[in-house]
């Protein structure tokens, strides 16, 4: 969609953490997948969709400033690989949600 394009490009930065529970790490990837719980139930971010089977759960989270910069997280979360997508602009909490309810 057109209109999905001109609201990405004003994001101004994307990062992207993939953990995957491993022997040597199994601490910290327990303390991620705790924080990241901790941040989808938290009242400081709007959740803008879930998904949940019986073995994953993906989450869409954002907060918008007063100056609409907004953060946006995906975090999808299996037994064993944490995968977490952060996006950061000037995009207002509509152009969001209009997003994210689009029928295709």
């Amino acid at each position: 969609n057109p209109d999905d394009f001109q609201i990405f490009s004003k994001m101004k930065q994307i990062k992207v953490l993939k953990i995957t529970e491993q022997e040597n790490n199994e601490a910290i990837f327990q303390s991620f997948q705790k924080d990241m719980e901790k941040l989808t139930k938290c009242d400081c971010f709007d959740t803008l969709a879930t998904t949940r089977t019986k073995h994953k759960s993906t989450n869409i989270i954002s907060r918008t400033a007063k100056d609409n910069n907004t953060d946006v997280l995906i975090i999808s979360n299996d037994k064993k690989t944490l995968s977490i997508i952060w996006l950061n602009g000037r995009i207002s909490k509509e152009e969001l949600e209009r997003i994210v309810n689009e029928d295709d």
